[in-house]
């Protein structure tokens, strides 16, 4: 359909028929971007092997360097509240 009109050759669907093609639309392309978002996905791994890159990204002079330091911090990391549970916390009703 273009601009209001039907042009013969296209098919005539019912809504339902739309909703499956437009769902299944929807399948391929959350498929294709989290393909996509796998490939770009920054890691560690990815710029280990060059030196430039590691002090590029981490500011570290070497990957051994940013490793201890993630040691370091990896503990209290895990006990961490960032802002958004925080207000998540606030939300929740106290129970007594």
């Amino acid at each position: 359909m273009r601009q209001g009109k039907v042009l013969a050759c296209e098919p005539i669907l019912s809504l339902k028929e739309q909703l499956e093609i437009t769902k299944q639309k929807i399948k391929e392309l959350e498929k294709e971007f989290k393909a996509l978002a796998a490939v770009r996905k920054f890691a560690i791994a990815r710029i280990s092997h060059d030196s430039e890159l590691v002090r590029h990204f981490t500011g570290f002079q070497s990957l051994d360097l940013f490793d201890n330091f993630y040691l370091w911090l990896e503990p209290y990391a895990k006990n961490m509240v960032t802002w958004f549970n925080l207000s998540v916390l606030k939300a929740m009703p106290v129970q007594t």
